[in-house]
């Protein structure tokens, strides 16, 4: 069948005297679809919505097989002593298994499975360079199922955002009809796919042995982004089966803290479960390989990259310091250094890392001697480390420099060189110790900053913490900001999206209050040039970064630099918001994280004036990022541009697909900040209305 289109074809058993097939229908011989086929939109009541071939050598080439129904196999239904072969880029997609009668909802341990395709009988599936995507696999195989098949090859190829309650990607089941091996290879990809148990890929065998079963990830594979939720492997999902990962292709650069960088490696990364958020296995043989990457997988309750359960599993894991890729933790970026319980040790314990009950944390290595459990949880991940960090500054107890912040193990050094400020000497050049081995703790270290002596010049250009503005606002209420015209100062980007969520650079705020100015104000303090290295004189926000830095609004870093395109933090931005009121409310606030903080009065100011708020438990958490959205929101409230309800907005306004939902907290700020508009107050409140949308200002032409 050569560049052919089968849809809307139906195999029902009434009217057809067939309930398979609904595309195709082939029975012995072979079946060859190639060169830009499409099987679409057909139903079969039993098996193979788009084909059923059984006893039939198939050969799919370049073609596609999308939205196809029935109880068995939705899209492709394949069985017997046979191969079948889909190459060349063929899609498999958007096919489902579903009831197709009510008599099968009825019927007891008649369930519909095998979304893409339905495979069985001793067949021997190649599936190169191609695709099983968004297929629906209802109670199992959203992607494949694979009933006493024979071999299941993925040569290249990818299975993705499939989604079933059992085997959201591949669901295989070993009996004695036939031995099951699945091998993924040259790159091949499970990922992104859902189901209740085996997101990724579920085996499961009916037979005494594990060797009868077995799945075989190698040559640069991987298994990532699969989620079981609620229940058991996010990655694997493995019964009575041998798990090997990796092709144990050692590598003699494999010591140390450098990274492994192996092509052929295979890895298991950021699927999610309950228990086993890489693999979880029950009486399984699981084996990796050094150079082959099995971390940063998460599970709710135990095992955040592996659960083994039952007594006569089997499980042999390289050294961790010898898995492929940077081998960092994603929760705390530090390296990986060893196999640690997590959540089970034949039996509930604590999570790695958690506090237990005596105050202390969990870090238990694992063992594999005679002494090891059974049945445990494992997490790829490091012994406990002590923080150090070291505050920089000057003699009058304001922040000189970014604090330095290290993690030490127990017994180990450190040194931590302190920056250099012009015109200031550090009374320690060099912050260095040992973490002490018998009573290991936090370290907080101050290291502090005097001006040296200018030799009778002119200043030296040292470090100002505090830059005082260079011009007088009279008046206190105006703040020196435009809070009278309600001009849009955000701009959108060309998608018609505004990124509330994103966070925002230092760049960008800067564009902001600097088209707020009132005019007068921008006028007098104008300026292009700055001191600072990595603000160029081509910049686009080279005006807005020069001109609020002469008035002393913005300050950069000691090194000389503004980090332009550096995400501002919640002190940061407090900070400059409070410069242009020096006379704020300082009355303390309840925060109790910003004592002693850089910025503690800015932020004591700006949480008087009601502009920033913390969070329930009495923190401000001044280095958390600020994102777009509350960077509106907080300029309104300084602005005191509220409005009140999405009716107080008018229908012809400039709207954002990712800014759609009314009840969203940051819906009205953001259409605030993005549309220019005449207003006014309403009777006895705060919160004001649109009257009439009126023009833009084109601030480019600020400079």
């Amino acid at each position: 069948m050569d560049n052919v289109h089968v849809y809307e074809n139906t195999a029902d058993l009434e009217e057809h005297e067939a309930a398979d097939g609904g595309g195709i229908l082939s029975i012995g011989g072979a079946l060859t679809i190639k060169n830009n086929s499409v099987i679409e939109n057909n139903t079969a009541i039993d098996d193979g919505g788009g084909i059923c071939a059984s006893n039939t050598l198939v050969n799919i080439e370049a073609s596609v097989i999308q939205d196809n129904h029935s109880l068995y196999g939705g899209g492709l239904y394949v069985t017997g002593k046979n191969s079948c072969t889909i190459t060349q880029n063929t899609r498999i997609q958007n096919n489902r298994a579903e009831y197709m009668t009510s008599k099968q909802k009825e019927t007891e341990f008649m369930v519909p499975i095998g979304g893409g395709i339905y495979c069985g009988d001793g067949l021997d599936l190649t599936i190169q360079n191609s695709t099983v995507a968004l297929n629906i696999g209802g109670d199992q195989g959203g992607g494949i199922v694979a009933y006493s098949m024979g071999e299941l090859t993925l040569d290249h190829a990818e299975i993705t955002d499939n989604n079933a309650s059992f085997g959201g990607g591949i669901f295989a089941l070993c009996t004695a009809a036939a031995n099951t091996h699945i091998t993924l290879q040259n790159g091949s990809s499970i990922n992104k796919n859902e189901a209740a148990n085996g997101a990724g890929i579920a085996i499961c065998n009916l037979l005494e042995t594990k060797n009868n079963a077995i799945l075989t990830i190698k040559s640069g594979s991987e298994l990532y982004g699969n989620k079981a939720t609620n229940g058991y492997g996010g990655g694997i999902y493995s019964q009575s089966a041998t798990i090997t990962i990796g092709e144990n292709t050692t590598n003699s650069d494999s010591n140390g803290g450098e990274s492994i960088t192996n092509n052929n490696s295979a890895s298991i990364c950021n699927n999610q479960a309950s228990y086993g958020g890489g693999i979880y296995g029950v009486t399984s043989n699981i084996i990796l390989a050094e150079d082959n990457a099995l971390y940063n997988n998460a599970a709710q309750t135990a095992g955040d990259d592996l659960f083994t359960f039952g007594a006569n599993s089997m499980i042999s894991l390289a050294d961790a310091t010898k898995m492929s890729g940077d081998r960092k933790l994603a929760s705390d970026g530090e390296k990986i250094t060893g196999w640690f319980y997590d959540g089970y040790k034949d039996g509930r314990c604590s999570r790695w890392g958690a506090e237990t009950e005596d105050g202390q944390k969990y870090f238990d290595a694992y063992v594999t001697d005679e002494t090891a459990p059974t049945q445990f949880g494992l997490k790829a991940a490091h012994e406990q480390l002590y923080k150090v960090t070291v505050h920089y500054a000057y003699s009058d107890g304001t922040k000189a420099a970014e604090a330095a912040v290290i993690n030490v193990k127990a017994g180990a050094a450190y040194s931590i060189d302190s920056p250099a400020i012009e015109g200031y000497k550090a009374d320690k050049a060099t912050v260095s110790g040992t973490i002490p081995a018998d009573k290991p703790a936090d370290t907080v270290i101050t290291v502090t900053y005097t001006k040296e002596s200018s030799g009778g010049g002119g200043g030296g250009g040292g470090h100002r913490p505090k830059p005082k503005p260079t011009v007088e606002i009279p008046d206190d209420d105006a703040l020196g900001l435009n809070n009278t015209d309600h001009f849009a100062y955000v701009v959108g980007y060309e998608n018609g999206e505004v990124q509330p969520q994103n966070s925002i650079t230092r760049a960008e705020v800067a564009a902001i209050f600097f088209r707020l100015l009132e005019d007068g104000i921008r006028s007098e303090n104008f300026t292009h040039q700055n001191d600072f290295s990595d603000v160029a004189a081509d910049a686009w926000y080279c005006s807005s970064v020069s001109t609020l830095s002469r008035m002393g609004i913005i300050a950069g870093y000691p090194d000389g630099t503004f980090r332009p395109n550096a995400p501002i933090t919640r002190a940061e931005f407090a900070a400059i918001a409070t410069r242009f009121d020096n006379n704020g409310d300082k009355t303390p606030v309840s925060f109790t994280d910003i004592i002693g903080h850089w910025a503690e009065g800015e932020i004591t100011v700006a949480a008087n004036h009601g502009w920033v708020s913390g969070y329930g438990d009495d923190t401000f958490r001044p280095q958390n990022q600020i994102t777009r959205a509350e960077t509106m929101s907080l300029v309104n409230r300084v602005l005191k541009r509220l409005p009140e309800t999405p009716a107080d907005l008018l229908p012809d306004m400039i709207t954002w697909t990712d800014n759609a939902d009314t009840s969203s907290w940051y819906y009205l700020p953001v259409q605030e900040a993005t549309n220019s508009h005449y207003y006014e107050f309403k009777e006895n409140s705060k919160h004001e209305k649109w009257t009439e949308l009126r023009e833009t200002r084109d601030w480019s032409k600020l400079g």
